[in-house]
């Protein structure tokens, strides 16, 4: 059980023909699911995100997100959604994007080039706030 009513999940493990069912799976917790599903591999599904907001709020996918298909690069399947989540007592919408870098690569092509897709599709001018998270697979720390 949380508090909270915005959630950044990664490595969900749902295919793309799953979707409808872990979004009725939520809604019947009381959760509205936006996803980007996993990449089915050899041993299993692999990354996978989403936003998941409280019923009561209003949740939709970015204009930008959405007229980007086909111009994301391959390393960003599966690794971040970005969404529109509407708060009433804000008064204006906020960008939430769920993110899960490869681990191990640290900020190497693959990984550089999921930030890169993020940033071109952080450029809704009427959505003034943004927030990203979510699971970073690099230390801060150098040995």
């Amino acid at each position: 059980h949380t508090a909270a009513w915005v959630l950044c999940a990664q490595e969900i493990g749902v295919r793309p023909d799953a979707i409808g069912q872990f979004q009725h799976w939520c809604l019947i917790r009381g959760w509205l699911a936006a996803v980007e599903p996993s990449i089915p591999g050899k041993k299993g599904n692999s990354s996978g995100v989403a936003v998941l907001v409280r019923s009561p709020l209003g949740i939709r996918q970015c204009q930008s997100y959405l007229a980007s298909p086909g111009k994301f690069s391959l390393d960003s399947r599966g690794r971040f959604f970005r969404a529109v989540v509407d708060v009433p007592q804000w008064g204006a919408p906020v960008a939430v994007t769920s993110v899960y870098l490869k681990v191990g690569e640290g900020m190497g092509q693959s990984n550089s080039l999921v930030v890169s897709d993020i940033s071109a599709v952080c450029t809704d001018p009427d959505v003034p706030a943004q927030i990203i998270a979510g699971n970073f697979n690099n230390s801060v720390l150098r040995s």
